[in-house]
């Protein structure tokens, strides 16, 4: 067994882990990060386009207090006032931290920010590198970081948090590269690893993105808030494989057919048609789908021939790749369909990004609370910059007061025999990855874009008795820790198992249509002063579901 010792862990390299690591380093802590997959480059950071920010003097008339009221207006009621706050005011000052790392963002001719405009937001505030913004952002962290000596660990998937009565002590991992179980000693632990977009066959996500930080969460205790809401890309690619879930951005500008020739956006959103929202773009190519109207790969048609040159020179990278698969988007008609995008739910933290748990914070797309209902279009990117800064700034504030518990041997060798069971489990009835395509199929059909009382009962009952099979018939092909993929996607399905269960629970109790949730057979949206938030915690390995009135919190 490897065992490690710092001051604090931090589970995740996308933007939120490192910001947080190099954070808490600063402040003179030791610091461990630990990927599941290569650093930097399992996460959704990487592909990031765009950061929105008011930089005080760009745009006259824009201020971080209309930003503040921007993302409130698209959370639709759900958002924690205090948490927007912190981060539309903190912006610039992340963004000036960024820049003194190394950061480049584009400028203007004049000096000024090259700022685009998005949709949601008053005034155009979206800052950008080229279109590799959040490639750069994570460069240069990465660079950063490896400077001040953070440590790291790659291919380890952590796979329990250590806890007592004083809170989290630390972490147990498995090494796959090295075929070895891990133990992690901590004085805190950030988790900053991103959501779950493997819930869905199509998703824009890596596929190390099975919400693993939300269930380790979930078993320390925390909770878990508004998981009932979930944003889809509406128009991503279908086929070829080796290109399903790319973004076509240019779908705006294009037209959307399906197997039958009809241009059905016109049925859906006469007025704005391709342009509409993503939501409403989403629920029209659903309902395409689910009537049967599709190609042979399962999507709806993108067409997107005879633009102007100049709609074709703004995607000329999207083209280019494209290219180099096989596609013409100058010339081919495409399959596409909505791809799961983002969690907008999460672990609830407070402006301290404490979870309640001593010890435990969160930073990232893992957590709930800033984005409400529905989430502006780059709010997110930034989202990670600031509260990932945040987050270690106050582990490492708690990591020199607190902490030192002697981690819980017995707690972490029962979960090493545990996994050790599983790796020596043999060929069974099922694959993991069987268990996992069923799940998929399960909450695209019944549980994503548009649900229903009767989908939701339904999609329950089949994915508790996916949970048995899982745990009773599925076995586990390949021995010992080296690499063992199998055993990977066991204990990565086990977990979105329960967050998925999670979701159903949500989505049943959510009688309305809010933001990125919507319910058939509940259309409408029950006024503001009776919202909720419907709060998930786990007793006995099962989700339990409490709703907390809204009305007293002040905006």
């Amino acid at each position: 067994m490897i065992t490690e010792v710092t001051d604090i862990l931090v589970i995740g390299t996308g933007s939120a882990g490192y910001c947080s690591a190099i954070e808490a380093a600063r402040r003179g802590r030791s610091v461990l990060l630990a990927d599941k997959g290569l650093a930097g480059k399992s996460g959704c950071t990487v592909t990031a386009e765009q950061i929105a920010a008011v930089i005080p003097g760009m745009i006259r008339g824009d201020s971080a207090e209309i930003h503040y009221r921007d993302t409130l207006e698209a959370g639709k009621g759900l958002s924690d006032p205090a948490l927007v706050r912190i981060m539309t005011e903190e912006a610039h000052r992340c963004i000036e931290k960024l820049e003194r790392l190394g950061a480049l963002f584009t400028r203007n001719r004049d000096g000024k920010y090259a700022l685009d405009p998005m949709n949601g937001h008053s005034y155009p505030r979206s800052l950008y590198y080229k279109d590799i913004t959040g490639k750069m952002i994570i460069d240069t962290l990465k660079a950063e970081a490896e400077r001040i000596g953070v440590g790291v660990m790659e291919d380890v998937q952590i796979i329990s948090l250590i806890t007592g009565d004083n809170g989290v002590s630390g972490a147990v991992g498995l090494n796959f590269r090295y075929a070895q179980p891990v133990l992690i000693r901590a004085r805190a632990v950030v988790l900053a690893s991103g959501g779950a977009g493997e819930l869905f066959p199509l998703s824009t996500n890596p596929v190390q993105s099975t919400g693993d930080g939300l269930i380790l969460a979930l078993k320390a205790g925390a909770v878990v808030r508004d998981i009932e809401f979930y944003q889809f890309y509406p128009v991503c690619l279908v086929y070829p494989k080796t290109l399903s879930g790319f973004v076509l951005g240019i779908s705006q500008f294009g037209r959307l057919y399906n197997s039958r020739g009809e241009r059905f956006m016109e049925k859906h959103d006469p007025v704005r048609m391709e342009s509409a929202t993503r939501d409403i773009l989403s629920q029209a190519i659903f309902r395409e789908i689910r009537e049967g109207q599709v190609g042979p790969h399962g999507g709806v048609y993108l067409d997107a021939t005879g633009l102007n040159e100049e709609i074709y020179e703004e995607y000329s990278d999207a083209i280019s790749i494209t290219r180099k698969h096989g596609i013409d988007l100058k010339i081919d008609r495409v399959e596409v369909r909505p791809a799961g995008h983002y969690a907008i739910g999460g672990i609830k933290i407070n402006e301290k990004t404490e979870t309640g748990v001593p010890g435990l914070f969160s930073a990232g797309e893992v957590t709930g609370g800033i984005h409400g209902a529905n989430r502006l279009g780059n709010n997110s990117m930034l989202d990670t910059v600031v509260f990932g800064m945040r987050a270690g700034r106050f582990a490492a504030e708690y990591a020199a007061e607190n902490g030192g518990e002697k981690a819980d041997m017995e707690q972490a060798i029962g979960e090493i025999k545990r996994v050790k069971t599983l790796s020596e489990r043999g060929v069974r009835k099922y694959a993991p990855w069987q268990i996992k395509k069923r799940l998929q199929k399960i909450m695209d059909e019944k549980v994503g874009i548009i649900k229903s009382k009767d989908q939701l009962v339904s999609a329950g009952r089949e994915l508790k008795t996916l949970e048995d099979q899982l745990r009773e018939e599925t076995g586990v092909s390949a021995r010992g820790f080296f690499f063992n993929r199998s055993l990977r996607d066991y204990l990565e399905t086990a977990n979105l198992l329960i967050l998925a269960r999670a979701i159903v629970l949500a989505s049943l109790e959510r009688e309305e249509s809010r933001g990125a949730h919507f319910r058939e057979d509940y259309p409408d949206v029950v006024g503001d002063e009776e919202a909720v938030s419907l709060e998930i915690t786990l007793e006995g390995g099962d989700p339990v579901l409490q709703k907390r009135a809204l009305s007293g919190e002040t905006q």
